[in-house]
């Protein structure tokens, strides 16, 4: 089983979702990820929003799902 196969089980195309991926190259913050998303999920939230690039953000806009992971 993979992602897709869980999407499609719940009636959910896989192109309508963008995944991200967050790995913080700053060793301190990659270590309280996990804390602060299950925690603290709305300074999680604030972290998600700062990472976008322009890119990204066209792709999150044009998106029905975001499946947000810690890497």
């Amino acid at each position: 089983m993979n992602f897709n196969d869980l999407l499609t089980g719940k009636d959910i195309n896989p192109q309508d979702v963008i995944v991200m991926r967050h790995r913080p190259s700053e060793p301190e913050l990659r270590k309280v990820l996990p804390w602060l998303a299950a925690e603290r999920p709305d300074l999680f939230n604030a972290y998600q929003q700062t990472q976008r690039s322009e890119t990204v953000e066209k792709a999150v806009l044009t998106a029905k799902y975001v499946a947000s992971f810690i890497g």
